[in-house]
């Protein structure tokens, strides 16, 4: 397999380098750093306390980089991502990496974290990814914000 497309993918971590600072300001208020993690992850989103920037896992995971060489990669991503924070997060770059905004040449696509993975233009955009020698056009349509 030499083809990878990543969906809102949090590469750095979600909340980045924003993490230290919150958990610095938490330790002042005597709150230990794994307490603050695991907050994130209460409710819908329980594996997010374990893709925090900083957290142990993702800097295990990113400990020898985020790409392997020999895998082209296509990063789909939105400026509307609610989970992955910054947004930028999930677009980094690199010498074998595509990184595509769902606004880009659709600026009525308001899909969220979620509604990238319901997409048609997400879902054309990694079918072009996957398999460039079959070509498929990539709808630009209308997605409402939250709902998708």
């Amino acid at each position: 397999m030499d083809k990878f497309v990543a969906v809102a993918a949090p590469w750095l971590g979600t909340y980045g380098d924003n993490m230290a600072t919150i958990r610095a300001f938490a330790a002042q208020l005597g709150v230990d750093t794994a307490t603050v993690d695991a907050a994130v992850g209460v409710g819908l989103c329980p594996a997010c306390s374990e893709m925090l920037g900083g957290d142990p896992f993702m800097t295990a995971l990113n400990a020898d980089g985020v790409y392997d060489p020999a895998v082209t990669y296509t990063n789909l991503d939105t400026r509307y991502d609610e989970l992955t924070v910054p947004y930028t997060i999930g677009l980094v770059p690199g010498p074998n990496v595509t990184n595509f905004f769902m606004q880009d040449g659709c600026p009525v696509d308001y899909s969220d974290h979620v509604a990238i993975a319901g997409s048609h233009r997400g879902a054309m955009i990694a079918l072009n990814a996957l398999d460039p020698a079959h070509p498929r056009p990539v709808p630009c349509e209308f997605v409402p914000p939250l709902t998708g």
